[in-house]
């Protein structure tokens, strides 16, 4: 698998911003990654109908997996039963055991939705790169056996 160098440098960029919401959790950034993340996957809902066949394969997976991910919270009404806000809630304990739950009067804190965005994007990207990767190793087959 081979990876760009606009794909490096936005990958550490939203990486940076994802630690930089980490160390000090402020609710503009959440909200300016949040809102970065919607339209990422609004954008993907287009690109599945704009892209040739392997990028298609990749859009679909990072659409169906990115909304999931970041839709699956809604039918648990925001709670810590949540499969995606409990493994949030896990890293978080693991990366950050000093900071407690409450910030703000949020039960979860900008940290914690930045973390979940952040989640949502990776977890799109990877499940798009391999749908391409397996969409594409279908098509070299289909062409050898012809």
């Amino acid at each position: 698998m081979r990876f760009s160098l606009k794909h490096l440098l936005a990958w550490t960029a939203a990486v940076a911003l994802a630690v930089g919401i980490m160390i000090r959790p402020a609710g503009l950034l959440a909200s300016a990654l949040g809102t970065t993340t919607f339209g990422i996957l609004l954008f993907s809902i287009a690109a599945i109908f704009a892209s040739n066949r392997s990028g298609r394969a990749f859009w679909i997976a990072f659409a169906v997996v990115g909304w999931g991910i970041l839709l699956v919270p809604l039918y648990f009404d925001h709670g810590p039963q949540s499969p995606t806000f409990a493994l949030v809630a896990t890293v978080a304990d693991f990366l950050m055991p000093y900071q407690q739950g409450d910030v703000d009067g949020d039960k979860f804190g900008p940290t914690f939705y930045a973390m979940h965005s952040m989640l949502g994007l990776a977890s799109g990207y990877v499940a798009g790169c391999l749908n391409r990767t397996l969409y594409r190793r279908r098509e070299s087959e289909s062409k050898v056996g012809d």
